[in-house]
C-alpha cells in the first residue's frame, strides 16, 4: 500500500509540474504576444504546445504566433534588403517557424513536379 501511495504522489507530482510549465510557457506567450514581440511568444506558445500537443488553446496560440513570427520575419527582411544588407537578411530567414515538410512529403512533392 505504501509503495502505491508513494508512486501515485510521484506521478501527479511529476504530471503537476507538466502542466504548471505548460501554463507558465502559455503566460509567458501571452505577455510577450501583447508586447508583439511575436518570435518570443512563438517560443513560449511552442513550448507549451509541446508539453501538452492535446490542449487546443496552446495549439491555436502556437499556431498564430508563428504565422505572426514568420510575418515579422519577412518585413525584417524587406528592410534588411532595403538597406543592402542582403547577407543578413538572407540569414534571418533560417528561423523555427519556418513550415517543413516531413521526408515522405518532400518525395512525393518532387515527384509530383517532375512528371
Amino acid at each position: 500500500m505504501y509503495s502505491h501511495c508513494c508512486c501515485s504522489a510521484w506521478f501527479f507530482s511529476v504530471f503537476a509540474k507538466k502542466v504548471d510549465s505548460a501554463k507558465a510557457a502559455y503566460a509567458k506567450g501571452q505577455d510577450a504576444e501583447a508586447r508583439q514581440n511575436y518570435e518570443q511568444a512563438f517560443e513560449y506558445f511552442k513550448q507549451a504546445y509541446d508539453q501538452k500537443p492535446k490542449e487546443l488553446r496552446y495549439r491555436t496560440s502556437f499556431e498564430r504566433a508563428r504565422f505572426l513570427a514568420a510575418s515579422s520575419e519577412v518585413h525584417r527582411g524587406q528592410i534588411l534588403r532595403d538597406a543592402g544588407k542582403f547577407d543578413e537578411a538572407l540569414a534571418s530567414s533560417r528561423r523555427p517557424w519556418r513550415p517543413t515538410l516531413p521526408p515522405s512529403s518532400r518525395s512525393r512533392n518532387s515527384a509530383a513536379r517532375s512528371r
